[in-house]
């Protein structure tokens, strides 16, 4: 995908931005750099045309923005690093509850197979609410949380495949829907894109990177989810969807096991809570009754 210069600044800018805010405001990120807090600055004001790539494998290790957007002008560099790095980029890291941002209402049931919160690199929760709300019952501080660069698969510089995440059905139906409430909200506020003084706002929703995205997307975001999210198509990923938005916990869980095929499990996800658990088939020559 090919990008104008100033797209690759505003991507980078973004990119710093979501990784400045993940680290809690720039004197903290300096100091986890070990870099003098004038020079990111530098690096934000597009001073220094590129970030060291030192500290860009430094940043993406910390805060898991990626390469591709912390360093959107050595697309070469970046593809070899990735292949040099070993599968399981991407881990369980510790953050502060108080930097996890909930936006309500998070739509989807809860699978008993769901190992971690996911949450993306702009702070907002994707996936395990419930769990969330357990540490804060305890009064935790700190949780371990799997973190999703969500730009660098809307961009469409990576997939799931890429960064090696692995993820429940249901779970990457919940980056689905996350992913879709961002290519709308890019959608409506395309009209905006054009005003310098929003081009570098701290949301991740005003991205200005993606408007020549957004413009190829329109309509069309299942199968473009669908495919950043390795479904093999918009259908396949609209009925996993209708699971994950309908179906009960014992049936969620089911698919999540591999128990049941995405297509059946949506035909049960149709009837009320209290028929699906008599309906998760135990093999897969059970038939569904109409």
């Amino acid at each position: 995908m090919l990008f104008h210069t100033q797209d690759k600044y505003q991507i980078r800018h973004q990119a710093l931005l979501e990784a400045i805010r993940f680290c809690g405001g720039v004197t903290t990120f300096s100091k986890l750099l070990n870099v003098f807090r004038t020079r990111v600055s530098n690096w934000l004001n597009q001073s220094e045309t590129n970030i060291p790539y030192e500290y860009v494998l430094l940043i993406e290790e910390l805060t898991q923005v990626s390469i591709e957007r912390l360093s959107p002008f050595t697309e070469s560099i970046n593809k070899m690093v990735r292949r040099w790095q070993t599968k399981g980029k991407v881990r369980s890291v510790e953050v502060l509850i108080d930097a996890i941002t909930i936006k309500e209402p998070l739509y989807g049931g809860v699978s008993e197979e769901a190992h971690s919160i996911i949450i993306g690199t702009d702070g907002v929760l994707i996936s395990g609410l419930s769990e969330l709300r357990d540490y804060e019952s305890v009064a935790k501080q700190r949780v371990s949380v799997t973190i999703v660069d969500l730009d660098s698969l809307l961009l469409e510089f990576r997939t799931i495949e890429d960064i090696n995440i692995d993820l429940l059905t249901s779970e990457r139906v919940a980056i689905g829907l996350r992913l879709g409430k961002l290519l709308r909200n890019y959608q409506s506020r395309r009209s905006d894109f054009g005003q310098q003084s929003q081009i570098f706002q701290k949301s991740v929703e005003s991205s200005p990177s993606l408007c020549r995205i957004c413009d190829k997307v329109k309509s069309r975001n299942d199968a473009k989810i669908a495919k950043l999210i390795g479904f093999m198509s918009k259908d396949t990923y609209y009925r996993a969807k209708k699971v994950y938005l309908q179906g009960g916990v014992d049936l969620i869980s089911a698919l999540d096991r591999k128990e049941i095929s995405i297509g059946m499990a949506a035909k049960i996800a149709k009837l009320p809570m209290d028929q699906q658990r008599h309906l998760i088939p135990k093999k897969r020559t059970m038939s569904i009754p109409k």
